[in-house]
């Protein structure tokens, strides 16, 4: 069996290890349209932060890692077309039109960044830079521009984790220049907090001189008068998802739609990470959601599955579906979710929607901050008439990120407020609370189940 590959990102990469590893009469090819593989754009913000000094070092495999594996890889080949009914692929190579036949095929296509200003006269008429954080070549152009004296002014646009990201990054690297992050709705980090959980976030980024400019955004008519040397787009990504335009779509975004085994509606065609849709199980539905986790995860379930099938086997792997867990650090704050907000909730449950608000120390209050010790902050979202739980927000200046995953399981088991609170949590007085604050702030939750 022949399966051929479309795109060496995370998915891509997760995708053929796991086929060249679990089984080995498999045929693997790899097209991938540049030259550089296994880049995390988060690594070039940490990289112009002064986190890492080596960019080199970040890339988590190599195309030499891949062919000592036996996977056929080709760089600098984009597929320009798919023949879904003679099973064949057209790539351009050494400029040069050639195709290859496939039995199974995966779209590991990625997705590409929002842009906006994208008019290169006025642009360049105004001497501006406009990029992006989403490549390799475009994370080594922002570390040289970062340490470029001529950036006296730069602008952010869109708050969401990439933008607040880019935000530290940059003011991490240097305290002299004027930063402005511009955000098109009335708070920052919308897609996964509520407004107050955010303004933890954005408390931080004012004390450390980001200027946040909430309801704006720019337009071209604005960078000439505005002056910026930099401006970096932020505002979220589009599925690449053109390639076989007969698969089925999610609509709006366009995402390939697929099953828990990472198949599309042809069904020797899948598509894994930021192409494909999700599975969302609070909302109850497919989502687009372009996370590096559900990348990885979707691609490793589809090299399974393709794996079994061509054994003969019933598959066993299949993706349990999301519920959106992700973090970011804002420089002294670590905010974490997992599941709906209040407002989708509301949304979605109107006035059975519910939310509270909990805050205590991590550990036993006698402990200083010194010693691993912080305030924490948690938001749980529930249904008033069966507390069955919908999503959490965390706010904390440690790392309690590893809470998300149990949490994570939690929402995607429908379990109640009831079940969770008196689940068997250890207590050892230097790392944790005899009641732990999770089970503290369920405890809260619990009062809207007592009968009056």
């Amino acid at each position: 069996m022949r399966v051929v590959i479309i795109g060496s990102n995370h998915a891509g990469i997760s995708c053929a290890m796991t086929l060249s590893s679990y089984y080995k009469d498999i045929e693997i090819s790899v097209f991938e349209e540049s030259n550089s593989i296994a880049y995390i754009g988060a690594d070039g913000l940490l990289w112009i932060s002064g986190e890492i000094d080596n960019i080199e070092k970040t890339l988590y495999s190599s195309p030499e890692k891949l062919r000592a594996k036996g996977i056929d890889l080709h760089l600098n080949s984009p597929v320009y077309k798919v023949d879904t009914v003679k099973k064949e692929v057209f790539y351009k190579e050494d400029s040069q039109n050639k195709s290859l036949i496939y039995d199974k095929l995966v779209l590991a296509t990625g997705s590409s960044p929002i842009r906006t200003l994208n008019d290169e006269k006025s642009i360049l008429a105004n001497k501006t830079k406009v990029l992006t954080a989403k490549t390799f070549s475009e994370g080594k152009e922002l570390f040289e521009i970062s340490h470029d004296k001529k950036l006296k002014k730069m602008a952010i646009i869109g708050g969401g984790y990439i933008g607040a990201e880019a935000a530290v990054a940059f003011r991490e690297a240097r305290d002299d220049i004027v930063i402005d992050l511009y955000q098109k709705s009335d708070q920052i980090l919308n897609n996964y907090f509520d407004k107050e959980f955010a303004q933890f976030g954005e408390e931080e980024l004012i004390n450390h001189k980001i200027n946040v400019k909430l309801n704006l955004t720019i337009n071209e008519s604005d960078v000439e008068k505005l002056n910026y040397d930099l401006i970096l787009e932020s505002i979220g990504f589009c599925p690449n998802s053109e390639l076989i335009p007969q698969l089925d779509r999610l609509e709006p975004t366009g995402a390939y739609k697929v099953n828990f085994y990472g198949q599309t509606s042809d069904n020797d065609i899948y598509a894994v990470g930021d192409c494909a849709s999700v599975y969302n199980n609070i909302l109850e539905k497919d989502v687009y959601m372009p996370l590096g986790s559900y990348a990885t995860h979707s691609a490793i379930i589809a090299a399974h599955h393709i794996g079994f099938v061509a054994q003969g086997l019933i598959p066993r792997h299949k993706h349990n579906g999301s519920e959106g867990a992700s973090s970011v650090k804002i420089f002294d704050i670590i905010l974490s979710s997992v599941g709906m907000t209040y407002e989708n909730a509301q949304n979605k449950f109107a006035s059975n929607a519910q939310y509270i608000d909990f805050s205590n120390v991590i550990k036993p209050k006698y402990l200083t901050e010194k010693q691993g010790n912080a305030p924490i902050t948690i938001r749980v979202v529930f249904k008033k008439d069966t507390l069955q739980l919908l999503g959490f927000q965390i706010a904390c200046g440690q790392d309690v990120t590893n809470l998300i995953h149990l949490l994570s399981l939690v929402l995607q088991k429908q379990m109640t407020a009831y079940q969770i609170r008196y689940l068997d949590m250890f207590f050892l007085p230097e790392l944790n609370q005899v009641y732990n604050y999770l089970q503290r702030a369920l405890s809260q939750v619990l009062k809207f189940g007592i009968i009056k």
